[in-house]
């Protein structure tokens, strides 16, 4: 149990409705349990494997305020229309970002203020690779536009600097001004200045050191490629010392996340590519999901333009805004009144393009600030080992 959710549902949102997602039906009832026996917070679980009369007392409980919170999965809330959802929380990564804003959506329909929290680690990951290869009614193009779904939440969600508003609006094909955010999200209150990084040489160290490994059979995982790229030893070895000799900490310099952030910008680039691999532990029926990291071979021209320097990979950094240079000017002439102090003359400095008014007695400097965002790449659906794909992608549609 987070105990920060906990004691975000007893303080900030005591009292107020709400709606808590979930990535399966028993994430679902286990939280729901948990809230209610040992936290006494009026809520309950609804899923698609409930029966009709059973869901439907759940939601009109709710939609009466009976209970505070739902906690649900994505059966729940298409065709709802409470107007008075101060919240809604995902409790674990979502299966990809066309659901999460449409998630996103249910809350603060009253036009009054809402939040909406999501909870991620990268280990997630892992439980949504695990729905998408074990899914049976799906087929293989269906698997692809998942794990593409899939890296385009990981994008959100692993980005630091990027407006959040902007990204999901971007996604649905709409232009956002990010100034228009006002600092609602976590991203935009950093108050950074957002750049562009090209991160092309870095890139190619990422692919040559993958291709390099398939060159000697040698399956290598995204976390095990920033291991030994950072310099570590990875905990599992299965890499030739001659690899790791010549790559071991290339990029020491970058950071862990963005290293993280680079893969996941060349798979969604198609650059590199994922394969899924399903094993089952020994005298168990459990089975495990491992993603293993290679350079795409039928897109060779992708592969010459990076090596050459001709295909930018651009990531997003963040730097502290610098006060431009100023110029001093001395505004009124005359002395200027300040409460019962006295008489002074003031100097005002005001930045460059920005104005100095007067109003209500008082000096002020109008400073125009300005953010630079980057645009989103388009994320085409690829192939990743289940088949071939057909039509268009989903995800492009708004």
């Amino acid at each position: 149990m987070n105990d920060d959710l906990v004691q975000m549902l007893r303080t900030r949102f005591r009292g107020k409705s709400g709606i808590i997602y979930c990535i399966s039906r028993k994430e679902c009832e286990k939280l729901a349990e948990t809230l209610a026996k040992n936290y006494h917070i009026k809520c309950d679980y609804y899923h698609a494997e409930l029966s009709y009369n059973r869901r439907k007392e759940v939601q009109d409980r709710w939609m009466k305020n009976e209970i505070q919170i739902i906690i649900a999965t994505i059966a729940f809330g298409m065709g709802i229309n409470k107007k008075d959802v101060r919240y809604v929380i995902h409790y674990s990564m979502p299966k990809s970002l066309e659901g999460y804003v449409q998630e996103c959506g249910r809350a603060g329909r009253d036009q009054q203020k809402a939040e909406c929290i999501l909870y991620y680690t990268y280990g997630d990951r892992k439980r949504n690779d695990f729905f998408i290869i074990t899914n049976q009614g799906s087929s293989g193009q269906r698997k692809n536009e998942n794990v593409h779904a899939l890296y385009a939440i990981l994008d959100y969600c692993e980005e630091p600097y990027l407006c959040r508003r902007k990204m999901q609006l971007n996604f649905l094909g709409e232009d956002f001004d990010e100034s228009k955010c006002r600092q609602m999200c976590d991203n935009c209150r950093k108050n950074l200045s957002v750049v562009e990084a090209d991160r092309s040489k870095e890139a190619q160290v990422v692919v040559k050191f993958s291709q390099r490994c398939s060159d000697y059979q040698v399956r290598i995982t995204a976390k095990q490629i920033i291991e030994v790229l950072r310099g570590k030893k990875p905990k599992k070895n299965n890499i030739r010392a001659d690899l790791l000799e010549e790559y071991s900490g290339r990029l020491k310099t970058m950071k862990e996340s963005d290293i993280k952030r680079l893969i996941i910008q060349l798979l969604i680039m198609r650059v590199l590519k994922e394969r899924f691999e399903t094993q089952t532990v020994r005298g168990t029926s459990v089975k495990n999901i491992f993603a293993f990291v290679m350079a795409t071979q039928n897109r060779p021209q992708l592969l010459r333009a990076l090596e050459r320097g001709e295909l930018p990979v651009l990531l997003s950094d963040g730097v502290q805004q610098q006060p431009e240079k100023t110029t001093i000017e001395v505004i009124p002439r005359e002395p200027v009144q300040i409460s019962n102090v006295g008489d002074y003359k003031m100097g005002v400095q005001a930045a460059a393009g920005s104005t100095v008014v007067q109003a209500a007695g008082r000096t002020y400097v109008k400073q125009r600030t300005e953010k630079v965002a980057i645009k989103a790449p388009e994320s085409p659906t690829y192939d990743y080992g289940f088949g071939p794909v057909g039509g268009k992608d989903s995800l492009e549609k708004s």
